[in-house]
């Protein structure tokens, strides 16, 4: 049987754990910004587009949450329409369901979005392109909830069985959480000037 692998934290490093700890949320909020595409290397994007394919989504948009935590704003999105709207609209958390997934801070499945009296149609109007289903899980990095991921079905691109199973959304919490590490990966390789292979 193989040995089990124990780390014993080291004291020079614990000594200073106050100091890291409040350093790698600053380098969190230093991400949450327009920057944050730029950010996103080729793991993480690959990460990101791999779970949508795997989760049936045509699309998908990292959310993050604005300085003063009113608004979250589309810092990333793979779809053609990207630069209709990324790091320029801003979702109030008073409106719509990707809202409710912050106050919540629960996953949410839906795949009526027509039918949701919550839907802020908002953006999918500005685009041209209604949402017919909906995958959004809450975003963690760097000690805080950040924001929302979320996964869509456009109804001009519908599969023929259109909508998200529940696997489709456990799916999408594990690509959020892979997606975390890697960007907790890179934050602290950066603030402790670690060389970090990709």
């Amino acid at each position: 049987m193989p040995s089990r692998i124990t780390l014993i934290p080291d004291g020079r490093l614990t000594a200073v754990r106050g100091v890291v700890e409040q350093r790698f949320r600053q380098a969190g909020d230093a991400v949450c910004t327009e920057g944050f595409g730029d950010f996103l290397d080729g793991p993480m994007r690959s990460v990101f587009c791999e779970a949508l394919r795997h989760a049936g989504a045509d699309e998908g948009t990292v959310w993050l949450l604005d300085e003063a935590r009113e608004a979250l704003v589309a810092r990333f999105n793979n779809g053609p329409k990207a630069a209709e709207f990324v790091n320029s609209y801003r979702q109030p958390l008073r409106l719509g369901l990707i809202s409710m997934v912050v106050a919540m801070e629960q996953p949410m499945c839906e795949n009526t979005m027509h039918e949701n009296k919550g839907h802020d149609p908002s953006l999918p109007r500005r685009l041209g392109m209604p949402t017919h289903a909906m995958l959004a899980v809450p975003f963690y990095f760097a000690g805080e909830l950040r924001g929302v991921l979320s996964a869509v079905q456009v109804k001009e691109r519908l599969p023929e069985a259109a909508g998200f199973s529940p696997e489709a959304l456990g799916a999408w919490q594990a690509a959020g959480t892979i997606l975390a590490g890697l960007i907790e990966r890179r934050l602290l390789g950066d603030i402790l000037g670690l060389e970090t292979a990709s």
